[in-house]
């Protein structure tokens, strides 16, 4: 399947022909998980989740700058908006993650 994400939905889908309630965890490749996260309908797994994190972490410059919004709302960065730039987001969840790994 190639490099593969665990979502956590915010909204009942279907994958691979069975529903998945909302908060229920998924596995996905990497397109799938980009669509999911653009519409909304997932947010990235975390270790609060259960998902164990295997250290390699997905390459946020490939999320666009609504997905990476949405990732900074996750982790708790307050500061970031629609204002910031893609460049700006990207520090702030870094700092964010380094911040909760210490």
């Amino acid at each position: 399947m190639g490099k593969s994400f665990v979502l956590k939905l915010t909204s009942a889908i279907a994958v691979d022909g069975e529903v998945v309630a909302a908060g229920g965890l998924v596995e996905v490749d990497e397109p799938t998980a980009k669509n999911l996260l653009h519409r909304g309908k997932a947010v990235l797994a975390t270790a609060e989740d259960g998902v164990e994190d295997d250290g390699d972490d997905p390459d946020l410059s490939k999320l666009n700058k609504a997905q990476l919004v949405a990732l900074a709302a996750e982790l708790g960065v307050i500061t970031v908006g629609d204002s910031n730039t893609k460049a700006e987001i990207l520090a702030a969840i870094e700092a964010a993650k380094k911040d909760q790994a210490e």
